[in-house]
This record gives structure tokens, sequence and C-alpha cells, in this order.
């Protein structure tokens, strides 16, 4: 057989076996950063992620924290997302207890922005990407609100808190470089100092880790190569048969 329908085949079949892929991401860096104004230069990098917006209305005073976590995607190649989700598990913080809906922000470090390679063993309130360092639970231009998710009152340990939409799939499909940052606020003010402070399994606990959960396709470059490729198969194989046994219909 010839050398370039044996290729083609072999391509062909390739893409036929990989239609589609569905991928886990941990990421490669986790922190929390935190107000106080004796911990604006604390890093948490080892620690569980802390989430909290609550008196003194004065931050420096407040044990107010944003979660930040950076996940590399250069594992989707030649795939574009077709759906994206980024779980969380909670854990135990502490504090006082809260009722009601409490409501989170989500939001992403903008492609290329300043400091996307931040350090886990060093990020701080006071030098985080994106780090709107006046405000409990907004951040600043350089980062895009994806959206919010809400848990009733202290919610359940152990439990996994999801966040999913159309745009948290468009900003990761949008990055450039294979390295996305995102960052979690409660908007929920707290009057309580001593208020409760949500909180998720970091990297360093394994399997409870954080974890985007990425279905995907190929791009549609890929879509085309793969019907130009099974053009060149049929054609190579009508070849074939029309060389070995003459005229096929």
């Amino acid at each position: 057989m010839d050398t370039k329908i044996i290729l083609a085949l072999f391509l062909f079949m390739t893409l036929l076996a990989h239609p589609a892929l569905a991928v886990t991401i941990t990421p490669e860096a986790d922190s929390f950063v935190c107000a106080y104004s004796t911990e604006v230069n604390t890093n948490y990098g080892t620690s569980n992620l802390l989430v909290k917006y609550a008196a003194p209305t004065t931050l420096s005073q407040s044990a107010t924290r944003k979660i930040y976590i950076r996940f590399n995607l250069s594992s989707l190649n030649l795939f574009q997302i077709t759906q994206a989700t980024l779980n969380l598990t909670q854990v135990s913080a502490g504090g006082d207890a809260v009722s009601g809906t409490q409501t989170f922000h989500v939001y992403g470090l903008n492609d290329l922005a300043a400091g996307e390679n931040w350090g886990e063993s060093s990020i701080t309130w006071n030098n985080a990407p994106g780090n709107n360092t006046a405000s409990g639970y907004t951040m600043n231009a350089q980062t895009t609100l994806l959206g919010t998710f809400t848990i009733n009152g202290t919610g359940t340990m152990g439990s996994t808190v999801s966040f999913s939409n159309a745009n948290l799939m468009n900003f990761l499909n949008n990055d450039t470089n294979d390295v996305v940052t995102l960052m979690i606020t409660r908007e929920t003010y707290d009057t309580n100092y001593s208020g409760y402070i949500h909180a998720f399994a970091s990297r360093e606990t394994g399997s409870t880790s954080p974890q985007l959960v990425l279905n995907t396709a190929p791009v549609p470059e890929i879509n085309s190569v793969f019907y130009l490729l099974l053009a060149l198969a049929l054609t190579g194989i009508k070849k074939l048969a029309v060389k070995s046994y003459g005229e096929v219909i």
C-alpha cells in the first residue's frame, strides 16, 4: 500500500480515537492573603484557603481574606474547552457561626496581567496581583468578574462547592499563555469581627485539592484537518482498489 495512504489512515484513526478529552487540573499554586495590618506582608502559601469579609470596615483592622488559585492549562494543547467547573472542598476554619445566604465572587486575573506568575511562598495582601487593597471583596482593573456562588450559612464540611458558567469557560479559552489565576472573595459582610471564616482545602491536601474539571473538544482547525485526512484516506483507498480490481463505484 502507498506510504501516503498508510500515513493518512494512521492519522485518521488517531483522531477517531481522540475526538474529545475530559480533563481535571489541580493548581500549581494557591494561597490566601489577609488585610489585617500585621498580616498584610504575611504569606500563607502552605495553609488551607481562607476567605472572609468582616468588621470593622477599616480593612487594616479586620481579618478580611481573599483566595488566589493558579492553574496551568498547557496539558490542553490543541483542545478547546466546552464546559468548565471549579470545584472546592469545604473544610473547617472556625469563627462564630453565620446563617443565611453567603455570596462569593469568582474573579479571573486578566491574560498577561502583571504578576501572573506570583509566588505561592511569597504572595501577600500588599503584593497580590489584581488585589484592590481598599476593598474587602472587589478586585482591581487587572481582573474580570466571572460570577458568583453561594453557601448557606457555614456550609457543610467535606462537601464540594462548584462554580460553572459560560464566563469561566470563555475566560479559559481566551487565555494565551496557559497561566490562569482565579480569585475568590466573600461579598457577604459580617458585622462580627469574630465571625465565621469560610475555608477550602488547598492543593497541599492532595485528593481534596481545588480542581478545574474541563470538558473539551478538538479546536476547529483540528476538525478541518480531520476531515481533510478522511478525504485523503478514502481517496487513497479508492485508488488502491481501482489499481487492484479495476473501476470501483
